[in-house]
């Protein structure tokens, strides 16, 4: 775990969405939860590559949720999607599931044939 400058608790981790030559689409979701006691947001970095550490990876971009109640560490619970359409799009979205309260990214991957 890492804490930023702007008091944001950052859980460290890889997840991968899909292995490379996976079928397209391709979509996942994974719950996490706050890792500290009163933790207002949750950065999410998305990126692209094959390594399991982030910084060997090309980053694409960074979801911020904010605004989260200040509950107990593991109270509040966010919904993290990622999916991958046919055309190369890749949609983030983190999504507080008390109160529907999300941020989305969507990143165009290839161009289009």
């Amino acid at each position: 775990m890492a804490v930023d400058r702007s008091g944001i608790v950052q859980a460290i981790g890889i997840r991968r969405l899909a292995p490379r030559d996976s079928l397209l689409p391709a979509a996942k979701t994974r719950v996490f939860s706050t890792s500290a006691d009163n933790q207002r947001a949750v950065k999410i970095q998305v990126c692209q590559g094959e390594s399991r550490r982030y910084a060997e990876n090309r980053g694409l971009a960074t979801l911020l949720l904010d605004q989260l109640p200040a509950k107990p560490r593991g109270g509040v619970k966010i919904e993290v999607t990622f999916s991958v359409d046919a055309d190369g799009v890749l949609r983030a979205e983190a999504k507080d599931q008390a109160t529907g309260r999300a941020q989305t990214v969507e990143i165009r991957l290839r161009e289009p044939a």
